[in-house]
């Protein structure tokens, strides 16, 4: 159907759009599913590049970096307040998935405790490890005591969610 005018064909895509709503979701989802590991690959080449050539390959493009991240985080400070707690409420929800009943929470409180002990008495942040992470690609753990070790946070974050054997 020819069409007079782009908003007369706008407006017809919109009511086809409209009508056939679960046919293109059906679609997108498709078209997501097939592409969706070259988008993953992508991505990954895409933020290894970019740090190669901003962050290690210039001290002063990282400093800018930091200083537009920590500028943003300034003026969206209740957006990220609320984006942090979102994701900390996801991170205790797995947590608490990974429990089983029979773990031993005792001993995992303790662990807590303990990082935050060491903390307080070395000045050096420490965080709870999942030697076995929660959520990892290849393997996923339990949150109960012999899957945890107290660590320095550096350490921790620098892991990240792998398993190293």
């Amino acid at each position: 159907m020819p069409h007079k005018s782009p908003e007369a064909r706008k407006a017809y895509d919109a009511k086809w759009r409209e009508k056939n709503r679960a046919k293109t979701r059906e679609a997108s989802r498709r078209f997501r599913a097939r592409h969706l590991e070259e988008h993953r690959a992508y991505q990954r080449e895409y933020q290894r590049a970019y740090y190669h050539e901003t962050v290690k390959g210039n001290p002063r493009a990282a400093q800018a970096a930091r200083a537009r991240a920590n500028e943003w985080y300034a003026e969206n400070r209740e957006r990220a307040m609320l984006t942090a707690k979102a994701n900390a409420g996801k991170r205790r929800k797995i947590a608490r998935q990974a429990t089983p009943a029979w773990a031993n929470k005792a001993a995992i409180r303790e662990m807590y405790r303990e990082a935050a002990r060491r903390s307080i008495e070395t000045g050096i942040p420490h965080e709870v490890d999942h030697i076995v992470p929660l959520r990892g690609r290849k393997v996923t753990g339990l949150h109960v005591e012999h899957n945890l070790r107290v660590v320095p946070k550096a350490v921790n974050r620098a892991k990240g969610a792998v398993h190293i054997s």
